[in-house]
């Protein structure tokens, strides 16, 4: 019953977003190759904290049309994706060997409490906790 009410929402959701046009989003073929470029940016800088506002400067698109297109073409925010991204590098530094202090100054993180945080917030349980598995 209930996996049939949860169903029934999501094809709701999904006739609602289709056939109302203030939540579909149409972006320009330029606006989806520069939201893809902000993307690379972060994929290629692990250890960079980009801002939104250096985003858009760098990628010629406005906050809004970036943050937007972002979360619609990818299902991530942007924040969300960079620590992904570079808590994933971080966790393949930490399998590689290198010490975690190593690691989290390397991310400019401002303590190994804030970096164990961000950590745990991705994969659940601290870098050392993680390391021991291995």
């Amino acid at each position: 019953m209930l996996r049939q009410l949860e169903s029934d929402i999501r094809l709701l959701d999904a006739l609602l977003y289709s056939s109302n046009d203030s939540y579909t989003m149409n972006f320009s073929n330029q606006q989806a190759a520069a939201i893809q470029y902000a993307k690379k940016l972060i994929e290629c800088s692990p250890f960079r904290r980009y801002r939104i506002k250096e985003l858009s400067r760098l990628t010629g698109i406005s906050n809004t049309v970036l943050t937007s297109g972002f979360l619609h073409f990818y299902q991530i925010t942007i924040g969300k994706y960079h620590l992904y991204t570079s808590m994933e590098y971080a966790k393949a530094l930490l399998e590689g060997g290198m010490p975690m202090k190593e690691v989290f100054m390397l991310f400019d993180y401002q303590s190994l409490a804030n970096f164990n945080r961000a950590f745990k917030k991705v994969f659940g349980n601290l870098p050392s906790a993680y390391r021991l598995r291995k």
